[in-house]
């Protein structure tokens, strides 16, 4: 989605995949940090970044981190402090009404949409939608993804066509 998307407003910032890692000793650091991340979101006071991050997840030299996480969390993205680094955490618990491939689609969109400069726009029906709503985001076969609004579109050019 990001990569055509970004590719249809003519901006340079591709996402790939540079590792793939299915079991790792990390796992339980990165599952670890999630949680204690998840446990302080919303309270943390302004200008206060949170729990260090640990070694493991600094350790990699990526951009954006993303963990699937088998826990019962509230998905998001994290930024890693003094740096332009995400750690993005996506819910796949199997309970979860969010967990219908769909949905978790456009939930994993919508934090990479973070991890771009994207924010919450109060648009239920769209993809940075904040607060977001579940049972809006059922979509038909034909479309895969919700979509952005003028001003999500207007901010990525801002952010990304420069010299």
């Amino acid at each position: 989605f990001w990569n055509r998307t970004l590719g249809d407003l003519e901006l340079l910032p591709r996402f790939r995949e540079t590792a793939l890692i299915v079991s790792s000793a990390d796992l339980r650091a990165f599952e670890n940090y999630t949680r204690r991340l998840w446990q302080q979101a919303g309270r943390l006071p302004p200008g206060f970044s949170g729990p260090a991050p640990p070694p493991e997840l600094l350790q990699l030299h990526s951009d954006v981190v993303v963990l699937l996480s088998k826990q019962e969390i509230m998905s998001f993205a994290w930024p890693l402090e003094s740096s332009t680094r995400f750690f993005v955490a996506i819910s796949v618990d199997s309970g979860s009404p969010s967990n219908h491939l769909p949905t978790l689609r456009n939930v994993i969109a919508h934090e990479l949409g973070h991890t771009l400069g994207l924010v919450h726009n109060g648009v239920a029906t769209a993809l940075m939608c904040g607060p977001c709503r579940v049972p809006l985001m059922e979509l038909d076969s034909a479309k895969r993804f919700l979509s952005l609004t003028l001003q999500d579109r207007e901010l990525l050019r801002k952010l990304y066509s420069g010299p």
